[in-house]
């Protein structure tokens, strides 16, 4: 055997111990993964079982504002709620019906408002022409975002309005006044991805 015969064979001997070290260290490593998502979905079930609340990850403010007949501003809802973790704008709008604070709302095709039931019995929703439509603010700011109400992550302490408007083509609509809202009122619902719109 010559030389180079043998530091290849002490080489491929190096290498495979070496290799059967790291596959030991990763089995170890997976275990130990494997035991801490054991542990931790134990204690979230035992957090079910005992009927405990998920941890709130913030407030965000829910702010609906119809207009009448005459032109006049309704306040028709102005509360605040907590949320869990991983929650949307449309998981608030849930929270609201859940609370009683809202009696319905349907999305158009786009995820989007198309119309809200409040609690007097009332619904309001866009026209087919869209010269009165729903219109979304975050903090008094018209919303221009690429996301839909299904897929926007609640941010705290972000107030999510809506508000009827009047759109004419060639002229600048009155936006809502949203400086003119009291503070919202804090709700007892906390809003949550498992939470669903009463029927």
């Amino acid at each position: 055997m010559n030389k180079k015969t043998v530091l290849t064979f002490l080489f491929a001997a190096a290498l495979s111990v070496a290799l059967a070290g790291c596959a030991q260290g990763g089995a170890t490593a997976g275990a130990s993964a494997s035991s801490a998502a054991d542990d931790t979905a134990a204690s979230a079930q035992a957090s079910s079982a005992a009927g405990e609340a998920p941890a709130a990850s913030g407030m965000a403010s829910l702010q609906i504002v119809n207009v009448d007949d005459a032109g006049k501003a309704q306040v028709m809802v102005n509360k605040s709620y907590a949320y869990a973790d991983d929650c949307t704008v449309v998981n608030l709008l849930d929270a609201a019906v859940k609370a009683g604070d809202l009696s319905a709302y349907q999305l158009n095709e786009y995820g989007f408002i198309q119309s809200f039931t409040f609690t007097d019995g009332t619904t309001v929703e866009n026209a087919d022409d869209f010269s009165t439509y729903w219109a979304q603010y975050e903090n008094g700011v018209y919303y221009a975002g690429q996301d839909t109400l299904i897929t926007e992550a609640i941010v705290d302490n972000v107030a999510y309005q809506f508000g009827l408007e009047t759109y004419v083509e060639g002229e600048e609509g009155v936006p809502t006044d949203w400086s003119a809202l009291d503070a919202p009122t804090e709700s007892d619902v906390m809003a949550g991805p498992d939470l669903a719109q009463a029927a």
